[in-house]
């Protein structure tokens, strides 16, 4: 029996199939995965920042034979980031790599290189599917191309069993995926200046020749694996942070000016994100003449129209701010602390302050969710949004990829149990590969 269909933003309408039917909600995000291993030399590219394929097949694996045990139907949730389509490269060495190319063309040739680099993933995908488990995928800053419908119908065609009459499918959600009474989720690069993608916001589907720029932040971890490479042309591996940036202009400074195209595309990439964050400001597109339309944006379903509205008018003005973030950043002399992640990291908790903004929204409207979940940060975490009765909880599922903060939790997940007889029950998870099993994040856990 496959998992009742909620009715999630993205692709129409879907209610659960009975509403006296019982089902789990697993929700992961930010494999990055990229080209995998190279082609030449057989060790892992240098842009890869994910080494957990057997990991995460295993983890596949267990999660399908314990809701088979159970009796349960689910279905899984991949919030953002499954890919990283900057990391993959398609030139060769001396040439231009096109990592930052975006075009249809680009992407389908990327997303097969990466399935190639990650075979074992893929064939865990592709037995999930024939055992009848529905997979529902929202993009992220990192793999926004599968809102393109070319890129859609590939990936479904790597892993989907058409010949399996169990076999379930891939649902694409460009933004949103909310279950009513359950869930509200998205990737959560939205609500962060330089990764957010306006774009997405009113469309069920990016059209295959619609131009798409990269976000600003992989624009900015281009550069920085630019001057990366110019400096350490022999490692082995590249992590395009701020501080390695910092550090390697100060050290090597020969570096800095091989790189001179790396510094002029960058500061070219700046400007036009300027332009189009005061064109977004809500000022500018008030003089301008263009309003928000009062009705549901496609692909923004189940959710009322007015809440979809004032999630537009978030989102906007998130973006909107980036200038000003920027300048201020100048005016202090510097950027905040970096993490190791490749963008410029984000204001400090801005994602559950986001997920407090949301469920304030969806209140006003009768949309409220006890859950809202969201990636991108690479930090597990659950915490509460607000106080009895308007009590929600915020969660993050943390990432699988080798870009996180410290000595923050890897493999983690988040599960909601959808019973009809009580309220919905979520928990924080980390895969554990050495027990072959699931475990509780404690408290006292540093996420």
């Amino acid at each position: 029996m496959s998992a009742p269909r909620p009715g999630m933003a993205g692709s129409g309408p879907g209610p659960p199939s009975s509403e006296a039917e019982a089902y789990d909600l697993v929700l992961v995000s930010d494999l990055h995965m990229a080209s995998g291993r190279d082609p030449t030399t057989g060790r892992p590219a240098r842009t890869e920042d994910f080494a957990r394929d057997g990991a995460f097949a295993r983890f596949l694996g267990a999660r399908t034979a314990a809701q088979a045990g159970r009796g349960r139907p689910w279905r899984l949730v991949i919030l953002g980031d499954l890919f990283d389509f900057a990391r993959v490269e398609l030139g060769r060495a001396g040439e231009d790599r096109r990592r930052l190319d975006t075009s249809t063309s680009a992407a389908l040739a990327k997303l097969d290189r990466i399935a190639a680099g990650h075979r074992e993933v893929l064939d865990a995908v592709r037995a999930l599917l024939s055992a009848g488990v529905p997979i529902d995928i929202v993009p992220g800053n990192h793999d926004l191309e599968l809102a393109r419908p070319a890129v859609q119908r590939r990936l479904r065609e790597l892993v989907e069993d058409s010949e399996s009459a169990s076999g379930a499918r891939i649902e694409f959600h460009p933004w949103i995926l909310h279950v009513p009474g359950v869930l509200y989720a998205e990737h959560g690069h939205q609500h962060h200046d330089i990764n957010a993608a306006p774009q997405l916001l009113q469309t069920s589907e990016l059209p295959d020749e619609t131009a798409l720029e990269a976000p600003l932040g992989s624009q900015l971890g281009e550069y920085i694996t630019r001057v990366l490479e110019a400096a350490y042309p022999a490692a082995e591996r590249l992590d395009p942070n701020v501080s390695a940036l910092i550090a390697v202009l100060r050290a090597r400074p020969g570096a800095a000016i091989v790189t001179w195209r790396a510094h002029l595309a960058f500061a070219r990439a700046l400007a036009r994100h300027a332009r189009r964050a005061r064109r977004a400001a809500p000022g500018a597109r008030a003089a301008s003449g263009e309003s928000h339309r009062p009705g549901a944006p496609a692909g923004a379903t189940g959710l009322a129209p007015a809440s979809v509205a004032e999630l537009e008018r978030l989102v906007t003005a998130a973006f909107a701010g980036t200038v000003r973030r920027l300048l201020g950043m100048a005016v202090a002399g510097g950027a905040p602390r970096p993490r190791t992640h490749p963008a410029e990291p984000p204001p400090p908790g801005f994602m559950p302050r986001a997920g407090a903004a949301i469920d304030r929204i969806l209140r006003d409207h009768g949309d409220q969710v006890p859950f809202y979940v969201f990636g991108h940060t690479h930090a597990a975490e659950r915490s509460r949004l607000g106080t009895p009765p308007a009590d929600a909880t915020y969660l993050n599922t943390g990432t699988w990829s080798e870009l996180m903060r410290g000595d923050a939790i890897p493999q983690t997940l988040v599960a909601i149990e959808v019973e009809p007889s009580r309220q919905p029950v979520a928990a924080l998870l980390a895969w554990d590969d050495e027990l072959g099993a699931e475990r509780p994040v404690e408290a006292e856990e540093k996420l």
